[in-house]
């Protein structure tokens, strides 16, 4: 029988249940959780919902790990979550319903609701030096549209500046966009799941825009198609990306 939660495993090599689940806590299956994301300083673990208007944390400081709902009306299917880096504010995709959800990390309440009509916002990352935050337009929940934009927001204001077609031509479905951490100018990169593309947007100080344009098609590499996760090394020389089909973990300079 289907269940579904989350589980807790070990990871310590030196500990006698190494690799395996310790503990799980379980769900109502109409949530049907999706992401887990940590805030800044790891106290908070946030938990998305594709099926409920609810978003979850748990408190990590407490030994009894329990989730806590978060109201977050007119949000639906939730997908990505970031953080201020003074962690006191997160913002919340919604890829149902053409939004994202600002909210205060201290009371866990949403403070603003920034609309992006059109849209399907998935990934979204933030760049706090330009003010600016980044927001991939993926798929309809349905997957009957697709999007084909990263969209600009100006973070502190939440007002949404532009669209950025990062596209041959059609609809691409962009799923991820990640700022390389320190990058100058800020840059950031974005995969589209339906073109199996990896591109790159420049900021442009003069225009205070970004330029964008495709560096990588993952076709051309083992038939592999729909890219998805982004993540750098720490020392930022190499970026590691998932593509679904058949499932490979690529490695790029």
């Amino acid at each position: 029988k289907r269940k579904e939660g989350l589980s807790i495993i070990e990871l310590d090599s030196n500990e006698k249940n190494y690799g395996k689940i310790i503990s799980s806590i379980f769900l109502s299956s109409d949530l049907v959780t999706h992401h887990l994301f940590y805030n800044q300083d790891l106290t908070k673990l946030y938990v998305t919902s594709l099926e409920k208007e609810v978003l979850h944390f748990i408190d990590m400081r407490i030994n009894e790990l329990e989730l806590i709902p978060i109201p977050t009306p007119g949000c639906k299917v939730q997908e990505n979550i970031i953080f201020s880096n003074d962690n006191t504010t997160w913002w919340l995709t919604c890829m149902g319903s053409e939004r994202i959800l600002e909210g205060e990390m201290l009371t866990d309440k949403v403070k603003r609701t920034i609309l992006i009509p059109g849209s399907f916002p998935h990934g979204i990352a933030l760049d706090e030096r330009i003010d600016r935050i980044l927001v991939a337009s993926c798929v309809s929940p349905d997957m009957s549209s697709a999007g084909r934009t990263i969209e600009v927001v100006r973070a502190s204001t939440g007002e949404h500046l532009r669209s950025i077609p990062i596209t041959r031509g059609s609809a691409n479905a962009p799923v991820e966009v990640l700022f390389a951490p320190n990058s100058v100018p800020p840059s950031a990169y974005a995969t589209t799941m339906m073109d199996s593309t990896l591109w790159f947007l420049k900021w442009n100080y003069g225009s205070k825009t970004f330029l964008a344009k495709e560096v990588f098609d993952f076709k051309k590499l083992s038939n592999s198609i729909m890219p998805l996760e982004i993540y750098f090394d720490k020392n930022l020389e190499k970026s590691f990306i998932t593509t679904a089909d058949p499932g490979n973990l690529h490695v790029l300079d």
